[in-house]
């Protein structure tokens, strides 16, 4: 039986990987009633031609707790430099630490075979640290989780190479999700910079696609992480 209120985490590796990839999603757990953290495992001090990394750092950070505010969120980092989200035993633990932290019922994380290192990393640590919160032996500041969390995969960057199991519906949160992705104020500049101006037409897209796969207009997609000690007989996703 689907829990009536969950605790759900959006576990990111850089500001704004969440609100842009699945902030739909987020937003209509928020607007149901659901508890949400957004964590982002780098401080994303690597994508400007303005700021210095020290500057950058604390642009985004501000930028990150911005987009969470939209939907009354609480915003997490493990503060790791953008390029080095590797998996190493550090890494590991800081990512570990933070979901003993949020205690989610449902993690929501990058997918392994998406286009960044930092996000394939991040997939990779979202499998291994979801299953280690859950161990008492392993120690962190926080205390072991009592269940390993659900976890799903969303979206790559353009839908490539990823073949959905759930879809949800976000058409009545859409504009939601375009106020998160508006927080980051700093990366539309990097984007626009770089000649990727349309990223904002980019991303409607590929929700439009993903709404005609499943029937409706606007739509995220997700991938179930079908390891063992996860599956659960009902449906999670709103």
């Amino acid at each position: 039986m689907v829990p009536e209120k969950m605790r759900v985490l959006g576990l990111g590796a850089h500001p704004d990987d969440m609100e842009w990839m699945c902030g739909g999603t987020l937003a209509k757990f928020a607007r149901l009633g659901h508890s949400v953290s957004i964590c982002h495992i780098s401080n994303g001090n690597k994508g400007s031609f303005r700021y210095s990394s020290e500057e950058l750092a604390k642009v985004r950070r501000q930028e990150a707790i911005a987009a969470a505010k939209v939907i009354g969120a609480t915003s997490l980092t493990c503060d790791i430099p953008d390029g080095e989200v590797v998996l190493n035993v550090e890494n590991e633990r800081r990512v570990t630490e933070i979901i003993r932290q949020a205690a989610p019922d449902v993690v929501i994380t990058m997918d392994p075979n998406d286009y960044h290192g930092d996000h394939r990393a991040t997939g990779e640590m979202a499998i291994h640290c979801t299953f280690m919160a859950s161990c008492p032996l392993y120690k962190t500041a926080a205390g072991a989780l009592k269940k390993v969390p659900l976890l799903y995969f969303c979206d790559t960057l353009t839908g490539v190479n990823f073949t959905p199991t759930d879809y949800v519906d976000v058409t009545e949160d859409y504009p939601t999700r375009l106020k998160m992705m508006l927080a980051h104020t700093s990366q539309l500049e990097w984007t626009a910079q770089r000649g990727e101006d349309e990223i904002m037409e980019d991303f409607k897209v590929v929700c439009r696609l993903r709404g005609m796969q499943c029937g409706v207009k606007y739509a995220e997609a997700f991938r179930v992480c079908p390891t063992a000690a996860r599956a659960v007989t009902y449906r999670v996703l709103p």
